[in-house]
């Protein structure tokens, strides 16, 4: 944990409950796995806020209802809210986000044409700003390969 906390005293909510995963038809590895908001939060819901022991879903950083998703045009939009209007570590959720939507979605939402976005809404105002700069693909490339960011891993984002 960081020492200066932007947010020292964070709300923590209660965790849903998980709802059970289908298992694909007749169990066809090529068939083509559907994906809704539910299934989007599922994978990101568990994932550590960089300054404290819980979970974005636990602190509300992300709900389901701030996931958009068009499974037929491969589009999924991401609108996370930090706990504090001017939260540091904003870019760092987000690219936690966009980190392990790479690692948990199908080919078909991945290249260049990638449908995948990641906005931060700060007191109510979106900041396309830094929801542009994290679907720069080689923008986050270049900050994976540095291994992590100050204060912590990557692989944090699991």
């Amino acid at each position: 944990m960081v020492s200066n906390l932007i947010n020292a005293n964070p709300t923590v909510y209660e965790k849903k409950e998980r709802r059970a995963r289908t298992a694909l038809a007749d169990g066809d590895e090529y068939a083509v796995e559907h994906f809704d908001q539910l299934e989007i939060f599922d994978h990101l819901r568990d994932i550590k806020d960089p300054e404290h022991p819980y979970s974005l879903e636990e602190l509300k950083v992300i709900t389901e209802d701030a996931i958009e998703v068009d499974d037929e045009r491969n589009y999924v939009r991401v609108t996370f809210t930090p706990t504090v209007e001017h939260c540091s570590m904003a870019t760092v959720i987000g690219l936690c986000l966009r980190l392990k939507l790479m690692r948990s979605l199908p080919l078909r939402y991945k290249g260049r044409d990638s449908r995948v976005h990641i906005i931060g809404n700060y007191g109510g105002m979106n900041t396309r700003g830094i929801g542009t700069t994290m679907d720069s693909a080689q923008w986050v490339d270049s900050l994976l390969e540095t291994g992590g960011y100050q204060g912590g891993s990557w692989n944090s984002c699991n």
